[in-house]
């Protein structure tokens, strides 16, 4: 193997500490998700729910858990507002609504999903 100048170890040596940090972390990672299968086969019986709900939360969409995490709606429900739902719920009852494809028409929108 060629020896290599000074610079070009200097140039090199931050690439291969990446290289051994990942390793590391790689290492690192197995050895936490060993550990915690481990502490999930020692769980007592009647914890099994609470941890299992504990991971769901921790796996959900962030959109999500900034919503569950709100603060509640602190505004009341003015008797306006619940006279104004009541009438648009009529009105979408008697077929007065606009359909969603009208909307997208109406925006010069798709309705196909780019999902």
């Amino acid at each position: 193997m060629p020896k290599l100048s000074r610079t070009t170890r200097r140039a090199i040596s931050p690439v291969v500490a990446l290289e051994r940090d990942v390793e590391k972390m790689a290492v690192t990672k197995d050895t936490e998700k060993r550990e915690l299968h481990d502490l999930v086969e020692k769980l007592p019986p009647d914890q099994v729910s609470a941890a299992l709900r504990y991971l769901h939360y921790l796996c959900a969409d962030p959109v999500l858990l900034s919503l569950l995490n709100a603060e509640p709606d602190d505004e009341p429900y003015t008797d306006r507002q619940r006279a104004e739902d009541t009438e648009a719920a009529a009105s979408i009852a008697r077929g007065e609504g606009i359909s969603h494809e009208e909307i997208l028409r109406e925006l010069h929108l798709s309705s196909e999903r780019s999902d």
